[in-house]
């Protein structure tokens, strides 16, 4: 991955997913949650729940978007704006709204820790 003539990172395409190792190469990769300037969550590896269970954070729904095998939520909570992947089964039984209030988990993990640079 190159940012302005320069190589960011090299390796295969799930290594660079999984392990971004900048700002810049998460975002460019695809869709991820900066928690603050070195850490980050991909929107598949967060949990939801109606309710609170240890470490949760609370949010509020504020947008769902269908997109076909998954829902895009947007939940505002105390890190911020967070994007969660929801898949469409777990949606339908779950069958979160705008406006809920909610919790999620942020598993540890699955928290991308990011070099300084990008």
């Amino acid at each position: 991955v190159m940012n302005h003539s320069v190589i960011e990172q090299i390796g295969t395409p799930e290594e660079i997913y999984e392990n971004p190792s900048t700002g810049f190469v998460a975002d460019f990769i695809g869709t991820v949650n900066f928690i603050d300037s070195f850490t980050a969550i991909r929107p598949e590896n967060i949990s939801l729940s109606a309710n609170r269970f240890h470490d949760a954070i609370s949010g509020k729904i504020t947008d769902i978007e269908y997109r076909g095998a998954f829902y895009r939520l947007t939940v505002l909570s105390s890190v911020g704006e967070v994007t969660v992947d929801l898949k469409a089964d777990l949606q339908k039984h779950m069958k979160f709204r705008h406006g809920f209030d909610i919790y999620i988990n942020l598993p540890s993990e699955n928290i991308i820790s990011l070099n300084k640079a990008g």
